[in-house]
């Protein structure tokens, strides 16, 4: 998934236009319901006045004011109805002492619209609503000079961001909650997921920790919901550095991961006490290793395919047996190296081992091709500069 960088431009069009005159709308009181955070000194009404001539003045290089019928009918209605309903807290974000205009909709000549607030120099201030007509996006929140610093976007599919911005781009701390209902909170760097957050999916499966554009990086901790927990290591939404993993039936595996296998040293514990402490290529045992019973060592030696193959040595009631062992069976007769066992017969001196029920990379959500995390990159019809 290829990074990128959300931003839309703000800036109304310098072709002239005709002014509607609403100031006697009969929508005016909805407008009122729309705008709840207005400053506490908007009471001064010359300077609003001033802010008002100077919108107007500029207002057939602007676009038009329209009525709010045409706003309501022009804007999906479900999302004024959420936003509406569901207002966030911007009293951190709001200047107290900044004197605006709450104009009525106004129009560009690009068809998208503006509702909300505006400062002396015709620029969107305070509390207002964009509809981005072409990409059918509705961003609403608190603007700052013509941008959004705070709020949220609503998306065409359902996708929705709520948080901090920089020049109308999700930067600091946010949430998005996609259409899937999967959802991520946590840093945004201009668009994109990057530092530290937790990304929950529709299963429940969840990870918190690193993120780096948009994807799994650094050290974090993923728990499935069939109870498998890895903490360690991530590199691009794999597993993979040092980490450890586990399950509820008590199986554990910590050391190395590679691609989302065990890979390098590492050690096993299986859900009836025995181990494999040695080396992994890929999840297979392969190299030197050691497979031990209550912390006693049963088989010591070369490793391929998951068995002993190659030379060993065997431990047996304080007996130390050395040979060669192909595919966990002994191959000839033991050497004895210490101890004083006579009889072979009612030993067996194959090595089988158990089977491990962690297989961390049949696991979900954890291979870039099956996670669903990149911001903006996916579930979306909108073009990004």
């Amino acid at each position: 998934m290829g990074s990128c960088i959300f931003e839309i431009h703000f800036h109304p069009d310098k072709d002239g236009n005709k002014i509607i005159d609403t100031s006697k709308n009969n929508h005016e009181n909805r407008e009122n319901d729309f705008f709840s955070f207005t400053s506490s000194k908007t009471n001064e009404k010359e300077k609003e006045q001033i802010i008002k001539n100077k919108l107007n003045e500029k207002m057939p290089e602007i676009g038009k004011i329209i009525r709010m019928k045409d706003y309501e009918a022009s804007v999906n209605q479900n999302i004024l109805s959420y936003i509406s309903n569901n207002k966030l807290n911007y009293k951190n974000y709001l200047q107290e002492d900044l004197i605006t205009y709450k104009s009525f909709p106004i129009q560009f000549k690009n068809n998208n619209i503006y509702y909300g607030n505006w400062n002396e120099n015709n620029e969107m201030e305070g509390y207002g609503i964009y509809y981005l007509n072409d990409q059918k996006v509705v961003t609403e929140g608190v603007w700052n000079k013509g941008n959004i610093k705070f709020g949220r976007i609503f998306f065409k599919n359902g996708d929705i961001y709520e948080g901090e911005m920089k020049n109308s781009i999700p930067h600091g701390k946010g949430k998005i909650t996609f259409f899937n209902k999967e959802s991520y909170t946590g840093d945004f760097i201009m668009g994109e997921m990057t530092g530290k957050g937790t990304y929950i999916f529709s299963d429940k499966t969840m990870y918190t920790g690193g993120i780096k554009n948009g994807l799994f990086n650094g050290i974090g901790k993923m728990k499935w919901i069939n109870g498998i927990e890895y903490n360690g290591n991530f590199v691009d939404s794999t597993l993979c550095g040092k980490g450890k993993i586990s399950n509820i039936q008590g199986e554990e595996y910590e050391g190395n991961f590679d691609k989302n296998e065990f890979h390098g040293e590492g050690i096993y514990i299986f859900n009836n006490g025995e181990q494999y402490e040695g080396n992994y290529e890929y999840g297979i045992k392969k190299g030197n290793g050691k497979y031990k019973k209550n912390d006693d060592i049963i088989f010591e030696g070369v490793w391929y395919d998951d068995l002993p193959n190659g030379n060993g040595i065997m431990y047996y009631e304080g007996n130390k047996l050395g040979g060669f062992w192909r595919n966990g069976n002994l191959i000839g007769n033991p050497e004895i190296i210490e101890g004083n066992i006579n009889d072979f017969n009612n030993i067996d001196l194959n090595i089988t081992c158990c089977k491990a029920n962690i297989n961390p990379n049949s696991l979900p959500h954890i291979s870039i091709n099956d996670s669903n995390i990149s911001l903006f990159t996916q579930n979306n019809d909108l073009n990004f500069v």
